[in-house]
């Protein structure tokens, strides 16, 4: 429990990044990596096919609102493009900008830590806050692969980095409570992403 207070209160940025990663971990078996190589047109996103493919993004994005976006990306000549978004077109938020990602749609300023999971095929979590055009978020991302195990694309979920900070004062007020025991599983979690950052911190408080 000691353990996991010091985590909250010196390195914030680690819980959240385990928090992202299990959530991403949740969103990853939602998509169909088989036949995510079909999309390839914008033409596409009135079809069936297309609105059942988002359909569980959607009820995934619904159920979680921390999730501020959820998507899917592919790589092509070290260009990233969008694939798969369930958000509905339009500027719900009016900041001047489509809400929603279409089909191989650019995405130029795709996050260093999204390039590497589309280069290397394995799951990586911004350790920051990063700032797009839709917003500031913390977000993670895993690979989608195919029946073959080829990597077929990445998956990943935005969440309102704000949200978050608000969230690390309540549990920060918490600390000595039962309900911080919750946070053992993200921490576990966090190692993936950021193992040398927890060996750094136990070494400075020994």
């Amino acid at each position: 429990m000691q353990r996991v207070f010091r985590l909250i209160s010196h390195r914030p940025w680690l819980v959240l990044c385990a928090l992202v990663a299990l959530t991403l971990l949740a969103a990853v078996p939602l998509v169909d990596g088989e036949a995510h190589h079909q999309w390839v047109s914008t033409n596409q996103e009135t079809s069936q096919a297309y609105l059942q493919a988002i359909e569980p993004l959607k009820k995934f994005q619904t159920a979680n609102p921390d999730v501020r976006f959820v998507y899917t990306c592919i790589s092509v000549t070290n260009r990233v493009y969008f694939v798969l978004d369930p958000t509905p077109p339009g500027d719900w938020d009016g900041d001047g900008l489509d809400d929603k990602s279409h089909i191989m749609q650019g995405y130029a300023e795709a996050s260093p830590a999204l390039r590497e999971a589309l280069r290397t095929g394995q799951a990586r979590a911004d350790v920051e806050p990063y700032t797009d055009p839709w917003g500031t978020f913390l977000s993670g991302y895993a690979p989608l692969r195919d029946a073959q195990g080829n990597q077929a694309g990445a998956l990943g979920v935005d969440l309102q980095a704000e949200d978050y900070l608000q969230r690390l004062v309540g549990m920060k007020q918490a600390a000595g409570c039962q309900a911080l025991d919750v946070l053992a599983v993200p921490i576990d979690v966090a190692r993936q992403f950021r193992e040398d950052e927890i060996v750094r911190f136990e070494r400075s408080q020994s």
